[in-house]
């Protein structure tokens, strides 16, 4: 059984991880994300690896439970569809992850796959494409719906479908989430949504201490992270009063 620490070293693992393949602009480091898979796969590389892939609207989290294990990909989507949060009435009732593949760490391992996954998630991480967006008419024309969130499923069915073929589908612990989602469109172009990064380290979290324990410790630990930041924003205001 894991201890209080154990669970706290596992989720700033996974965070450390998460901030070492992004640039400046959230965007993913292909010389980056490529080390770290090469470490997850040696080993050098402990924890998590959670990775936003923006221009996607997506989510991939890659892990290696122990050494000589397969190594696992899951994903899901970040922002839900506007329709879908309209349509809610109270909490959106979300599980992550959408789907899980597993490779095994030989195939992992052999020449220029780890290279083209971190080139081709990196190029996906900025990159828009083209029939994922939702589409308007107007002047009897169909735009891109730029209001709307990307459909993942460049992540969530492409990828997946080439991981598959190298690997398989596997089934893994997931989790339910009620998210409080709002589009809000007053006064503005593009609309204010939550944070699809802040979604990303919750599920994170989430997800590494509800297998390694229970969802009690998860909360536990939020309500405590969640103090602390309030106490260090009460302290900085402090400071600049004085």
């Amino acid at each position: 059984m894991f201890s209080c620490y154990s669970h706290i070293d596992l989720v700033a693992t996974a965070i450390h991880n998460l901030r070492r393949i992004r640039n400046t602009s959230g965007f993913i480091s292909d010389s980056r994300l490529a080390d770290l898979l090469h470490g997850l796969a040696s080993s050098k590389t402990s924890g998590t690896v959670p990775i936003e892939i923006k221009a996607q609207n997506a989510a991939v989290i890659v892990s290696k439970q122990e050494a000589g294990a397969d190594v696992i990909f899951e994903v899901f989507e970040l922002s839900p569809p506007n329709e879908t949060v309209m349509r809610t009435k109270g909490r959106l009732r979300r599980s992550f992850p959408t789907f899980a593949c597993q490779i095994s760490l030989q195939q992992f391992q052999e020449q220029g796959l780890i290279g083209a996954l971190a080139h081709t998630l990196g190029r996906m991480s900025w990159e828009e494409a083209p029939g994922f967006q939702p589409q308007t008419c107007k002047n009897e024309q169909d735009h891109d719906e730029t209001r709307d969130t990307t459909h993942p499923g460049l992540i969530t069915d492409f990828l997946m479908h080439f991981l598959s073929v190298v690997g398989q589908p596997t089934d893994v612990q997931g989790v339910w989430k009620n998210t409080r989602e709002d589009v809000l469109c007053i006064k503005g172009f593009l609309p204010w949504r939550r944070s699809a990064l802040w979604l990303l380290v919750r599920t994170t979290m989430q997800l590494q201490i509800a297998r390694t324990s229970s969802e009690n410790v998860y909360k536990a630990v939020m309500v405590n992270l969640l103090a602390r930041l309030l106490q260090s924003v009460k302290v900085h205001y402090e400071l600049i009063g004085t």
